[in-house]
This record gives structure tokens, sequence and C-alpha cells, in this order.
């Protein structure tokens, strides 16, 4: 369940050798064969978060944590243990997430989630997409 929503959080479907990094929680309910890499002393309510990588193929369920320092030193831990890629999920809510100190491409995606109304959906995503432009053309300059 996420916390923020309080709607079922969706389970992502991995190949054998990813590496991925979730909470305590997630982490021990997984169904994929898996072995820690490496517990990183960053707590969020659903416990530390541990990088790990997947011995098998299977799902999982990703929570992480929201400050972007720690996400930005995961991502970097991933990177030493071997991953070509670290995707970031974040929410419409965590912008900041999207910082390209933080990355180095954003997907937005929104819909029914964020309203039922289509017009305030097709709203707050333009909204987003302004100031994700605004960030980004902010750290080029600086």
């Amino acid at each position: 369940m996420d916390r923020v929503t309080n709607t079922e959080k969706p389970r992502i479907y991995i190949e054998k050798g990813t590496i991925f990094a979730t909470c305590k929680e997630f982490f021990l309910k997984s169904d994929v064969t898996k072995e820690v890499l490496e517990t990183t002393g960053i707590n969020t309510p659903l416990g530390e978060i541990i990088i790990g990588r997947a011995l098998s193929d299977g799902y999982i369920e990703i929570a992480g944590p929201s400050v972007n320092s720690a996400i930005k030193w995961i991502s970097e831990r991933m990177l030493y243990y071997g991953a070509e890629k670290v995707l970031i999920d974040g929410s419409l809510s965590r912008k900041t997430m999207a910082s390209p100190s933080i990355t180095q491409a954003t997907i937005l995606s929104t819909g029914a989630a964020l309203s039922r109304d289509i017009n305030k959906v097709i709203d707050k995503t333009e909204l987003t997409l302004k100031l994700l432009s605004i960030k980004k053309r902010m750290m080029i300059k600086s």
C-alpha cells in the first residue's frame, strides 16, 4: 500500500541480475531469490533501504527515501555494484527527484490517479512540465 496516496502499490517485474534498492519490508516479501549487496543505514517508514541483486526473475515492490541526497547516494552505490542505469520511482508530489542534479532524464506519466477530471490532469501535467523545464534551464546555466 502506498503511504502517500493510500492506493495499492504496483509490483514490478525484474530479471535475474538486476540490481535494485528497496525498503527492508519489501525486500523480504519479494518473490525473487536475491542477495544483499549492502544495507545502507538509510531508514524509511517501511524500514532500512537495502541494495540487492536478483538471483532469479520475479516481482518486487519499490520504496525508497524521499531525501534527494539519499537518493543520489543510493544511485551511486547501485552503479558501483554494476548497474548500467538507475531508474528512480517518484511521484507527482515529489518533483525534486527529477532534478538534473539527481537524474539525467525524466519520464512523466500522469492519469486518473492524479484526478478523475481530465482537464485537471492536463493542467497539472502542463504545470509540472514547465517546472521541470525551468529547473533544467537553471541547472544548465549554473
